[in-house]
């Protein structure tokens, strides 16, 4: 937990709580706590007293003659004696807190520990420094400010020595904390690196690094880095060309430097995945061009983050919740106020025999002025008793009986009164009431005065019970002020929470599978690891970017569809984690453990199980060791043993070719040839598209002839004026809907040619041989052909007037023109919406003798008669049964030839590119000839293009086991066929995956503030996700661990896993506290961390992050470089 969660007055109530069960430890000792603060202070302190008189004023102590250095030495000597007393003071006071904290803590060094950091850590910013201690603020400044002095003060004087007065102005100037000539002795670069080290501070923009302490950096400009975020993710590759120690040369050499984990550090899949391997082959490249080129590339794997907010299995409190929370807040203030105010009224106004002790001082008063009358009535501040009276009455009550009648007090029933409530005497009532008594009552029952001290005893008497009247009142209160419907508000005013009530539940945010992960946790994230969508191709011989108007190109495609987790991003998915922030388990609930709970590449394991199947399908391919054996069973199957040997090569080969992995070479040069082919189709569909405008062009201008005659006509124009214009104008419509009809009609009667109207299953009539081809001249077609001919086109022409038609594709000829007339104002001839198939009907009718022999031996619907002969049995008019028999011969003709075969009528507005296409490619229109012969030649060039490209180096090197010619072993068990498969890096290997996860969550731990980062146990991942539980164990206590292990000892050579246990709450599936493995994420290790960095993939630390503290933030690599 971090410090921020805990302020002194907190830590103070805890402590001294524990105080009064004190134990100490056997191994604790008084003042093992103090040892360890305030020392840098104190030796600091002795430091400039042992030098004083040396410091002040020795820059003009070194410029000036040698008789003044006395005199110059003596000046100092003060102020610096000054200065060593001020840091002896700040020593000390940390040396008393941090005693303090021993002395206020339960005896444990541990406990004390906390303590001192808890004080301590109120003059520091919250969570900088887990240590909490003073130093963190003042002694880096002090350190820095006491080493930059002796640089300022000499620049002063050479200054002053020199006349340039403005020097020193500028030594003495400061800006925040820091001197601005500090950075004079303070170096700008680190060896081998020509870039300076800076950071982006809090004012803006890069300030240098001035000065380094124990807890972080301060830069040029006084802003202070703490150390967690001064970590960076760097790209290995670019910092090994930046670290190169020659400026220029052979790729290939400066590449053998780089690639050296003891030199230069470079990773090998950052140098192929970004195409540098293959881009700078061969050639003499620059340090420059190196470092450019892989900086606009790299990572090549970015991070998509999935976030949730609360905590996981947690929900908002409920509304009996919140009101216990509102009862135990305001209950004894409800409680007081119902004693004190509430009840006193309500019981003197709802029992009249309660009386209070003025109540009885008046009468006291009253008996006494009527000279101590026993007949005064003092029913007026008395009220009334009873009496037990014995009567003798036979008639009512049979005989004798005891009553207890009403009757007023009077003054002769004060002594019972007082001797009823203890007293001796009347008199003594006066006494008591300025001891105590409050209320009096006569019981009806006991027949008896009774005294009360205090209300309570009266109200518990009565029976009222305050605190459930308090409960009540309160209930009333919070649900009118939304305690059911409002929660809310509930929540955050009458609460006085600071946060807000939805907040307290957990909302799964943009996350998918929180279910499946432990209880508990805060922050939970997704994290979705996926090569890069696009890469900068920069091609440095022009100076100019490729790949389009962005100037990005793209990387090399692969194949994600085996991943099986966050489907919308699978094509690119390496690899996934899921982390969130526990508190740890056991006394130590104030520190956060960044549990990574789950690291997997959908991708990588896919791979892993295709790869060991290949494995055992090879295993099993015969062998011989012995020359004999290969020998005896060629002969046994009747081959030669090299025709063995090659059909077992071939068996080999075809196991292989199921799984053929793609170098980042190979895909490089596949994205090549895609590339290459892609803009092939590009120019042939530039030239589908010029010819597609052309053609369109002269639709559009009939169009607009159309529509200016219907305004003409809406304005009151004669529309028999416009009967020539109309014509003219849909002449073309027509004559191309009606080529395409005869088009169509080829094109479905090739289709149709086993059976084009007679079904070959009842036994019919089959066509000739003549029917069963078209002849290119509709001369010389058979009747049969003209038949169904007609039967379509008119079916054609009826699709073309209805409503999803183009009626203006009907008006070539007087003779195609049916009623309405165009005079009519209509701005087409036919029935917008008429779907009585007029065409269709009209020809069937027009030929029905000839048509009638289709339905003769033809039966529907299972009818056991021939459609004719049923028609022919029909009752009724002949003009009834011509139009049966149409019914049939139309639905003859859809059943057997159109066969849910839709006729598209042309319509030039509507049509589309593909429609256009498919006319000039596919169908024989006169109209569209032109079109044809231009759209051919492109086509020609386009094959011609693609099979160049095929014969080419980049088809060959992503190609590599193509076979030339056919595939002659296709579908047997020697198929030569490939399955090439594109994968993302990294996925290859588990341990290049696992390590890229690892490091980016480890640096995710760094940057949240958490004490520990954590990997969990088997039982628990399977617990919450399933799967074999010796899977689980293999990685997350087998391979895991190693990797992490490796990882961390390359930060920090102490840094080391420990168990430890996380509060999982109360997860059903989960123990509530779960073991887990960890590191401390110590001062120590941070620092470290800081210093070396953390590659997003590669080794940690091939060359130290100080080198390069440098670059700017425009990719967002340096995105732990905070803006202040």
């Amino acid at each position: 937990m971090a410090i921020e969660n805990r302020n002194i007055f907190q830590a103070l109530e805890d402590y001294f709580t524990g105080q009064l069960d004190r134990r100490f430890d056997k191994d604790n000792r008084f003042g093992d706590v103090a040892a360890r603060y305030g020392n840098e202070l104190l030796d600091m302190s002795k430091a400039v007293a042992g030098n004083a008189g040396n410091l002040s004023f020795s820059g003009f102590r070194e410029a000036a003659p040698d008789m003044l250095d006395p005199y110059i030495r003596a000046a100092g000597y003060f102020p610096d004696m000054a200065f060593a007393g001020l840091l002896g003071a700040l020593g000390g006071a940390e040396k008393a807190i941090a005693a303090g904290a021993e002395i206020l803590s339960t005896g444990n060094t541990e406990d004390e520990k906390r303590l001192a950091r808890d004080l301590l850590g109120m003059a520091e910013a919250a969570g900088v420094n887990p240590e909490g201690r003073m130093l963190g603020v003042l002694a880096p400044y002090m350190q820095q400010y006491l080493k930059g002095r002796i640089p300022d003060y000499q620049y002063a004087g050479r200054s002053l020595l020199e006349g340039n007065l403005g020097g020193v102005k500028e030594a003495f100037t400061e800006t925040d904390m820091l001197p601005k000539a500090l950075s004079a002795d303070v170096p700008t670069k680190y060896e081998g690196v020509d870039v300076p080290r800076q950071f982006y501070s809090r004012k803006g923009g890069l300030s240098p690094v001035a000065s380094e302490t124990d807890t972080g950096y301060y830069l040029q400009d006084g802003t202070f880095i703490p150390f967690r975020q001064a970590v960076e993710k760097y790209s290995p590759s670019v910092r090994a060309a930046e670290k190169l120690p020659q400026k220029k040369g052979k790729y290939e050499d400066l590449r053998k430097w780089m690639v050296d984990p003891n030199k230069g550090g470079a990773n090998v899949d950052e140098l192929q995945w970004t195409g540098a391997d293959e881009f700078f082959s061969g050639k003499t490249v620059t340090k420059d061009e190196i470092r450019n080129y892989l900086d606009e590339r790299t990572p090549i794997i970015e991070t998509t983050f999935k976030e949730s907010d609360g905590t996981i299995g947690r929900e908002p409190p409920t509304s009996e919740e919140m009101f216990e929370e509102y009862l135990s807040n305001n209950l004894e203030n409800e409680l007081t106020y119902y004693k004190e105010e509430v009840l006193p009224e309500m019981i003197l106004s709802n029992e009249p025999d309660v009386k209070t002790a003025d109540d009885l001082n008046n009468a006291l008063q009253a008996w006494r002025e009527s000279g101590y009358s026993d007949d005064i009535d003092l029913s007026e501040y008395l009220g009334t008793l009873r009496r037990k009276e014995t009567i003798n009455n036979e008639a009512l009550y049979g005989g004798q009986t005891e009553i207890t009648p009403l009757y007023p007090v009077m003054g002769k029933d004060l002594k019972k009164m007082a001797s009823d409530m203890g007293y001796d005497a009347i008199e003594d009532m006066t006494d008591d009431y300025y001891r105590g008594m409050v209320y009096l009552r006569f019981d009806g029952e006991d027949l008896k005065w009774e005294k009360y001290a205090d209300g309570d005893e009266l109200a518990e008497k009565l029976g009222y019970d305050a605190e459930e009247m308090a409960k009540d009142s309160l209930q009333e209160m919070a649900e009118a002020e939304g305690l059911y419907s409002d929660p809310d508000y509930f929540y955050t005013q009458m609460l006085g929470r600071g946060d807000e009530y939805y907040g307290q539940g957990f909302s799964e945010g943009d996350t998918e599978y929180s279910e499946y992960f432990p209880a508990g946790g805060r922050q939970y994230t997704e994290k979705v690891y996926s090569l890069s969508p696009e890469s900068p191709i920069y091609d440095y011989t022009q100076g100019t970017n490729r790949g389009g108007a962005s100037g990005r190109g793209y990387l090399p495609t692969v194949d994600m569809e085996s991943a099986s987790h966050f489907g919308q991003d699978a094509d690119n998915i390496t690899a996934h984690a899921r982390t969130a922030s526990y508190d740890r388990a056991g006394e130590f609930t104030d520190e956060s453990v960044f549990l990574f709970g789950e690291g997997q590449s959908d991708v990588g394991q896919n791979i892993r199980r295709q790869k060991k199947s290949i494995s055992e399908n090879l295993a099993n391919v015969l062998s011989f060791d012995d020359p004999k054996d290969l020998e005896e069973y060629a002969k046994s199957i009747g081959v030669s043993v090299d025709e063995l040997n090659d059909i077992q090569a071939r068996e080999r080969e075809t196991i292989k070719n199921r799984l053929r992995i793609r170098s980042p070479e190979q895909l490089t040069a596949l994205n090549n040839y895609e590339q290459a082919s892609q803009n092939f189709n590009d120019d042939y569909n530039l030239t589908l598209q010029k010819q597609y405008n052309e053609f369109k062009e002269q639709f559009e201008r009939s169009g607009d002839i159309r529509a200016n005659v219907f305004r003409e006509i809406m304005n009151g124009a004669p529309p028999e004026a416009f009967d020539d214009v109309l014509k003219n104008a849909n002449k073309i419509d027509t004559k191309v809907n009606e080529e395409k009809i005869e088009a169509e009609f080829r094109r479905l009667f090739n289709v149709r040619t086993e059976d084009i109207i007679y079904d070959g299953v009842t036994g019919q009539q089959k066509l000739t041989s003549q029917d069963y081809k078209l002849a290119p001249n509709k001369e010389n077609w058979t009747k049969l052909q003209d038949q169904l001919f007609g039967l379509y086109q008119a079916y054609a022409r009826d699709v073309t007037n209805h409503v999803d038609g183009n009626p203006y594709a009907l008006k070539f000829d007087d003779e195609t023109l049916i009623a309405p007339s165009v005079r009519s104002g209509r701005m087409h001839t036919n029935n917008f919406s008429d779907n009585s198939e007029f065409f269709l009907n009209k020809y069937i009718m027009e030929n029905l003798e000839e048509l009638k022999p289709t339905i003769a031996k033809y039966r529907f619907n299972n009818d056991d008669k021939f459609a004719l002969d049923r028609v022919n049995e029909m009752s009724g008019s002949q003009q009834f049964k011509d139009e049966r028999a149409r019914d049939y011969i139309k639905q003859r003709f859809k059943d057997t030839f159109l066969q849910r075969r839709t006729f598209t009528p042309f319509d030039g507005k509507k049509m589309t590119f593909m429609d256009f296409e498919d006319m000039a490619t596919n169908l024989n229109m006169p109209s569209m000839s032109e079109y044809n012969k231009n759209i051919t030649t492109a086509k020609i060039k386009l094959d011609v293009d693609q099979a160049d490209l095929k014969r080419g180096d980049d088809y060959k090197k992503a190609f590599p086991f193509e076979t030339e010619g056919s595939n002659f072993f296709e579908g047997t068990a020697l198929d030569q066929s490939v399955n090439y498969v594109n994968i993302p890096p990294l996925t290859e290997k588990t341990n290049k995956w696992i390590d890229m996860t690892l490091k980016n969550n480890l640096y995710d731990a760094i940057q949240s503030g958490d004490e520990w980062f954590a990997l969990p146990n088997a039982e628990m991942v399977t617990n919450k996700t399933g799967g074999k539980l010796e899977g689980h164990r293999g990685f997350y206590e087998g391979i895991a661990p190693k990797r992490l292990e490796k990882i961390i000892k390359k930060i920090d050579k102490n840094a080391k896993l420990e168990e430890l246990a996380i509060n999982t709450e109360t997860d059903p599936k989960l123990r509530t506290r779960e073991p887990v493995l960890g590191v401390r994420l110590s001062p120590e290790f941070i620092k470290n961390a800081a210093k070396k960095g953390i590659p997003q993939l590669g080794v940690v630390g091939g060359v130290g992050l100080m080198d390069f503290m440098v670059r700017d933030n425009k990719d967002g690599r340096n995105d732990s470089l905070l803006a202040y």
